[in-house]
């Protein structure tokens, strides 16, 4: 909990910045974006789920910054496990578009997610235990842009944090959306 309040203290800093930034300047309406990732995956066995809502600020034509909230819901059941977690965190990102249809990424991460507890002398499965994981990517990607103010994302993302309990396995590919007003 104490990691959830310091990303949102971060994520509020950021904002406040940014509105700093945005009243000695002429904020511009037409430069905010929303976007971010969703997901949907059902079998027999697994059920996953995710949704992450993005708010970005286009800073100029090649720089975009932005921050967003995840959730992520996953169970799995199969004969000796029947585990299920609800993820949340947030997230700070940055774009920067190298050319018309190349991107660089940047992005920090904060999961508070269920870790699953075995006991490996017999192979039982103990539950769930909630744990703060931090991920940073980078990384790069393709931008295909439609109309004139919104874009399609795929990236691939390496974890330069990656850990026993990092709930992604590298490379990441991400594919997201953003709007423009």
């Amino acid at each position: 909990m104490k990691n959830f309040r310091k990303t949102i203290f971060i994520n509020l800093i950021f904002i406040l910045i940014s509105g700093t930034a945005f009243s000695q300047s002429s904020f511009n309406w037409d430069k905010l974006i929303f976007g971010g990732n969703f997901g949907l995956g059902i079998t027999s066995n697994e059920s996953a789920v995710l949704l992450s809502p993005t708010v970005g600020y286009r800073f100029s034509d090649q720089l975009e910054l932005g921050t967003g909230v995840i959730y992520q819901y996953y169970h799995l059941k199969i004969p000796t496990v029947n585990y299920q977690s609800d993820n949340y965190g947030a997230k700070i990102y940055t774009n920067y578009l190298l050319s018309e249809t190349v991107l660089a990424h940047v992005e920090y991460e904060w999961l508070n997610l269920a870790v699953p507890s075995y006991d490996f002398v017999t192979g039982r499965y103990l539950g769930n235990k909630r744990a703060n994981i931090g991920s940073l990517f980078v990384g790069g990607g393709f931008r295909q842009g439609f109309g004139r103010k919104s874009v399609m994302d795929i990236m691939l993302l390496y974890n330069l944090t990656e850990g026993p309990n990092t709930p992604y396995a590298n490379p990441v590919i991400r594919v997201g959306f953003g709007l423009g007003i």
